[in-house]
């Protein structure tokens, strides 16, 4: 009898816990950007490499525009066969700083800017892209709810 009851528990707690978890989902974004020197080369998709990056939300990428007139500045630039960003034509720390919008939105904040990073690239994998227990804080994602809201 105290055998049943304990496999009765043990089922009983093991539902609750498959239940608590459904629903859930690894979010967040991997930036390249954001990484160490150290950090950088561990992530798959990710480089080290001193460069000027477009930093901008939400993002509206300058190499959607596939033609010269559609390639609006001055945030983006006409390179002879694509559309790229201006910060990436710019080579030095100082000059990337210094440039960028002068729109800003609702809360005030520029509409883009341009960064110095040293960790470049684009990772392979998203947040979406792992199980809720392999969810890598450490990279930037975060357990999410279907609300919308995170778990703290």
């Amino acid at each position: 009898m105290l055998r049943g009851r304990s496999l009765f528990w043990f089922l009983a707690l093991s539902l609750a816990a498959i239940s608590a978890c459904r629903g859930k989902f690894c979010n967040g974004t991997i930036g390249c950007e954001a990484f160490s020197e150290a950090k950088c080369p561990t992530v798959p998709g990710c480089f080290w490499a001193p460069a000027c990056s477009l930093r901008e939300s939400p993002p509206m990428p300058c190499s959607a525009a596939t033609a010269e007139a559609k390639c609006k500045g001055p945030k983006c630039v006409w390179t002879g066969a694509a559309c790229i960003s201006r910060c990436e034509t710019l080579s030095t720390e100082e000059t990337c700083k210094a440039t960028a919008s002068t729109e800003r939105d609702q809360y005030g904040e520029l509409t883009w800017d341009c960064v110095w990073t040293h960790c470049q690239g684009q990772a392979e994998q998203t947040c979406g892209d792992y199980e809720i227990s392999w969810c890598p804080g450490d990279l930037g994602c975060y357990v999410d709810e279907p609300h919308g809201f995170p778990d703290s």
